[in-house]
């Protein structure tokens, strides 16, 4: 495998989640951090690359709270088709 230089944890929270985006071997665990940071447009190409590569954890990127502000986004279900499950009333 690779092996990357140890990078210590930065000192601020949105120092922290740009750090993640760099260090994280996960995409979902990239586009959570990217989401944290509003970065729509890298989220949603983590999410992809994720999709891509048949990530498991997709299956439960719709119940994330960083990823609800995608919720209706057409790229965004594509890839998590229960982003926007039926309305229990119904």
């Amino acid at each position: 495998g690779q092996t990357r230089a140890f990078m210590a944890p930065p000192d601020t929270l949105d120092a922290f989640w740009m750090w993640r985006t760099e260090v994280s071997q996960d995409p979902v665990a990239r586009a959570v951090a990217h989401a944290r940071l509003g970065q729509i447009e890298q989220t949603l190409a983590a999410l992809e690359t994720a999709h891509a590569a048949r990530n498991r954890r997709l299956a439960f990127v719709h119940l994330l709270p960083e990823f609800r502000m995608l919720a209706s986004h057409p790229r965004f279900q594509q890839i998590a088709p229960f982003a926007n499950p039926p309305d229990p009333q119904i």
